[in-house]
């Protein structure tokens, strides 16, 4: 049964990404990766987004506080860049 709060370690891959990279993906995004199985750990799951956020911001700019999606592991991620 899924519960109102966000798990630990999905709030923990929000908190790292956004620490990492300046990326605040959704909870709701990062659950699915987290919930499929045989998935990383939440440490692996940050690395993994960090590194299509980056990919991505290379290719184009993209302004703070804008949305966009980067695939991980199979599965979209949306989120936007911190302001």
């Amino acid at each position: 049964m899924a519960s109102a709060q966000p798990s630990k370690a999905a709030q923990d891959v929000v908190n790292g990404t956004k620490q990492l990279c300046q990326f605040v993906p959704t909870v709701t995004s990062i659950l699915a990766i987290l919930n499929a199985p045989g998935a990383p750990a939440a440490d692996k799951v940050v690395q993994a987004v960090c590194a299509q956020v980056n990919k991505t911001a290379q290719a184009s700019f993209i302004e703070p506080g804008k949305k966009f999606t980067v695939t991980v592991l199979g599965r979209p991620v949306d989120g936007a860049l911190a302001k």
